[in-house]
Parts: C-alpha cells; sequence; structure tokens
C-alpha cells in the first residue's frame, strides 16, 4: 500500500453538507403522503436532539444509516402524536437519504480532488500538513 486516506472528521465523506436537501429528498421519495412541512420540523428537531448528546453521538456516529432510522423514527414518532399518523417507514426514510447523500457525486468528487492533490505534492514534493488541509476542507 502506498497510500491511506483516513477520514476521521466528516473530511472526504461528508455526512453533513447539505443534509437538509439531503432529508428533503429523502423524505420526498420515501414519504410522498406525509405533510412534508410538519415532517422536515419534527426531523430537524430530532437530529439536534439525537447528536447534542456527546455519548450518543460517539456511539452512533459509526453507523450513519442506524442514526439515521433512529432520527426518523423518532421524528415519525412524534409527528404520529401531533398529526394523526404516518404511513411510511423509518428504513424507507433511513435508505432513501443514504442514496441521496451517497449518490450525488460529491464524496467521489472531494476523494478525487483529495488523491489528485497528493499525487501533484508528491511530485513536487510539498506534502506540509496546512497545505494539504486547506485543499481538503475548501473542496
Amino acid at each position: 500500500m502506498k497510500a491511506l486516506l483516513v477520514d476521521l472528521d466528516d473530511t472526504l465523506l461528508d455526512y453533513s453538507g447539505g443534509v437538509d436537501a439531503c432529508w428533503e429528498a429523502a423524505c420526498e421519495a420515501a414519504a410522498p403522503n406525509v405533510e412534508r412541512a410538519a415532517l422536515l420540523a419534527a426531523l430537524i428537531d430530532t437530529r439536534q436532539w439525537f447528536w447534542s448528546d456527546p455519548e450518543r453521538h460517539r456511539r452512533e456516529r459509526v453507523d450513519m444509516v442506524g442514526a439515521w432510522t433512529k432520527i426518523a423514527a423518532r421524528a415519525l414518532e412524534e409527528l404520529h402524536e401531533g398529526h394523526g399518523g404516518a404511513c411510511v417507514t423509518v428504513e424507507e426514510i433511513a435508505d432513501e437519504l443514504a442514496a441521496v447523500a451517497f449518490d450525488d457525486g460529491h464524496v467521489a468528487s472531494i476523494v478525487e480532488g483529495a488523491i489528485d492533490d497528493l499525487r501533484q505534492r508528491a511530485r513536487v514534493g510539498d506534502l506540509g500538513r496546512p497545505a494539504l488541509e486547506g485543499r481538503l476542507v475548501h473542496a
């Protein structure tokens, strides 16, 4: 192995960039009969609650689809209590969110850009950490 890229901070696999648009697209595809504004509001509240606990954040961050499923379940439960029910499974929303988040090409473009940057820096002998970090953060 010549090189290994490790993502420990949401740099290469962007789980948080464009999250609102991803949730909205997932809800549109997986829950078309659920009142969108109410569901999105419940998801925002639930996401904030879910990720606000440091221990839960540490534990759940390693399985994002599982975390999204739990978030969708809690949001739909809250929505059901306030709006008379929602006929959709949480797995459908989480699966659709994963498809939207990972199939939009954003992850690939960031990783490809990082690899291209590493190749160029290796050619000129400049693998300084600050310069590389700046490229990855702004990709």
